[in-house]
């Protein structure tokens, strides 16, 4: 394909915009910069980095998908070849400018060495004077590193002489002692002349401006400005550097997800066209109601044709078979819960004939058996409560032979049964179906009382055997399936919650009511998956707005050490207790018992991550208070 004249190679309309979309995707997730944009320390709060990265590749993998499967299979092709141009070209004008930037940074350097020869003697050589203090420190930090540089290198001849020392008793031949001997003593000579500068320099540094006289050089202030300005530009050209390499780091990695989902596309593992959404696992390309079974044996296929594919390929590919593998899962798996769904609203209206209840069990449900299941020709409840528990072991039964199933395949599918259940079955199940289910949760809620109890912020009036902030987990506790864990809940609001959020201090208001809103949105409601949601992003825009309060003030003040904006846990710490004091009593001691639920409810994977972060600052800042 043959590039434009103005040296652009030729694609289609959209390869520009798509690409853009990739990277712009790539660049807001975590794997971009995890350390300055995305998490308060400089790793991530996840035990296994390598798993954290892999899941993070998935992510955006998948997400990449979604707009390359609104494409027509016949334009795959050329595609695929305009990526390569635009790609080359892309990498290879990167290429060019960290070569640019690498030379103008030697040249710099070298600069640099011989201005510095030139101005150190005379710096040395006038102990008062009024040195500038951008000029002292840099000289300070060029000394310390000539005097490591030199200590290196006196490490260095003292390991070859002494193994020379070893080859001339046993009668080898040896390199020219006299030299290495001759070179460990400038190397000695250098770093005594550099120590004795540094210490020069630094009593320089400690001395008041009234001490200071007139320069005892003419050439003085031109070395200094010579020095300062080559300092700058050597720093920029660096800072240049660093940058066109993480541009092709970027570019790279984008290449390599454009063109495993291309190649997806072309060789036909994922169906153009099909309408996928991150958001509750939910699909409205829903599969035809007899075709549940056909779309297994459709993943299992593709599993094993992608293995195979794979096998074949190198280690990094592998990334793609998992996303895939995901893919299809987000594909079958919400239209087995859109069948599901549809016999679960039509049972907690009316309950339907045998026949007619058998037939639709076995036209949405027909999968191979893994392990013992509830038989679809059970004899029919006796009444709704009956009937609704049956459906529900019934649907339990099912995810559990799909976990077993899948247990080779678990990229993020746990989470994706979590929310297909909690948003599509209790949604469709009303509040007197739940009741039937109290009497199960007074083991729980006192156990509850026993743990709680123990905690000062936290009244023992405040729990009773029927909240509903405790139903939800006494209703369905976690069950465990080899590695998934599902938790059962209901996307209901709590009644015993006000109806309008606390109000903080008008100081406060402005700035961080959204946060109070999202604390009360979180204890509003009783989904596990939904209160961290929520608590995250009441984290989220504490952390924002306290970076912006940061930089107004940097601002104010004139500075430009804009790192100085970052936010640590030493900051929001004192903040939360700050604003969680603003609030009522009795509102903080619903958040305090939301933490607890959290932290004893929800799977470990979802409490590694801004979730485990967000859940640990909230729970520590709570400590806090109670023991103020």
């Amino acid at each position: 394909m043959a590039p434009h004249e103005d040296g652009e190679p030729s694609c289609p309309d959209n390869l520009h915009d798509l690409f853009e979309v990739a990277e712009t995707l790539f660049r807001a997730s975590p794997l971009c910069s995890p350390s300055h944009h995305h998490y308060p320390s400089s790793h991530p709060p996840s035990p296994h980095r390598e798993d954290w990265e892999h899941q993070m590749w998935l992510r955006f993998l998948h997400t990449l998908l979604l707009p390359l499967l609104t494409l027509q299979r016949e334009d795959l092709p050329s595609l695929q070849l305009s990526l390569d141009n635009y790609c080359n070209h892309t990498i290879s004008s990167l290429d060019s400018n960290i070569a640019q930037s690498t030379a103008l940074s030697q040249q710099l350097k070298e600069e640099l060495d011989t201005v510095r020869s030139s101005l150190l003697p005379i710096v040395v050589s006038s102990p008062i004077h009024p040195h500038p203090p951008l000029l002292l420190s840099l000289l300070n930090a060029d000394l310390k590193q000539m005097e490591d540089d030199a200590r290196s290198k006196i490490a260095y001849y003292s390991r070859t002489l002494a193994l020379q020392s070893r080859l001339t008793a046993s009668g080898s031949p040896v390199m020219n002692l006299d030299r290495l001997q001759a070179d460990k003593r400038l190397a000695e000579s250098h770093l005594t002349t550099s120590m004795e500068m540094k210490s020069v320099v630094l009593s320089l540094t400690s001395q008041s401006v009234e001490d200071h006289l007139q320069p005892v050089s003419d050439d003085l202030p031109e070395l200094t400005s010579r020095y300062l300005g080559l300092q700058e530009r050597l720093g920029e050209a660096r800072d240049s550097a660093n940058h066109w390499s993480r541009k092709k780091v970027l570019a790279l990695s984008v290449r390599e997800a454009m063109e495993q989902a291309v190649a997806s596309l072309q060789a036909g593992h994922v169906t153009a066209g099909m309408d996928i959404s991150m958001h509750g696992g939910r699909s409205t390309d829903v599969l035809p109601e007899a075709s549940h079974y056909q779309a297994k044996e459709e993943f299992t296929t593709l599993s094993e044709r992608v293995k195979q594919l794979l096998d074949m390929a190198h280690s990094p590919a592998a990334r793609l078979h998992n996303s895939l593998v995901q893919t299809v899962q987000m594909k079958w798996f919400p239209a087995m819960c859109n069948g599901f769904v549809v016999i679960s609203s039509d049972m907690t209206r009316t309950l339907p004939s045998p026949r007619t209840r058998t037939q639709s069990w076995r036209r949405h449900f027909s999968f191979k058996k893994t392990r013992t299941m509830t038989s679809p020709s059970s004899p029919p409840p006796s009444n709704m409560a009956e009937a609704g528990k049956l459906l529900h072991i019934r649907f339990q039964e099912i995810v559990s032979a799909l976990c077993d199933h899948l247990a080779d395949h678990d990229t993020g599918f746990t989470q994706q049964v979590w929310l297909c259940y909690e948003n599509l079955f209790f949604d469709n199940f009303s509040s007197s179906f739940l009741s039937h289910y109290q009497s199960e949760n007074q083991k729980f809620c006192e156990q509850l009382r026993v743990n709680a109890l123990s905690v000062s912020v936290l009244p023992p009036s405040s729990l009773s055997l029927t909240t509903p902030e405790t139903m939800w987990l006494s209703l369905f506790p976690p069950r465990s399936f080899g590695d998934a864990t599902l938790l059962y809940t209901q996307s209901l609001e709590d009644p015993d919650v006000t109806s309008e959020p606390p109000q903080l201090a008008p100081g406060l208001q402005a700035k961080f009511g959204p946060v109070v809103t999202d604390l009360y949105c979180m204890a509003r409601t009783r989904a596990p998956l939904h209160k961290l949601q929520l608590l995250t992003s009441a984290f989220r825009k504490t952390m924002a707005s306290l970076s912006a309060l940061k930089l107004q003030s940097l601002l104010e003040e004139g500075s430009t050490d804009f790192h100085l904006a970052g936010v640590s846990c030493d900051d929001l710490l004192p903040l939360l207790v700050l604003l969680l004091l603003q609030l009522p009593p009795a509102f903080l001691c619903q958040l305090w018992l939301h933490c607890l639920l959290l932290e004893d409810c929800c799977p470990t994977f979802l409490q590694a991550g801004w979730h485990g972060y967000s859940l640990t600052t909230f729970r520590s800042s709570l400590t806090v208070i109670s023991e103020l």
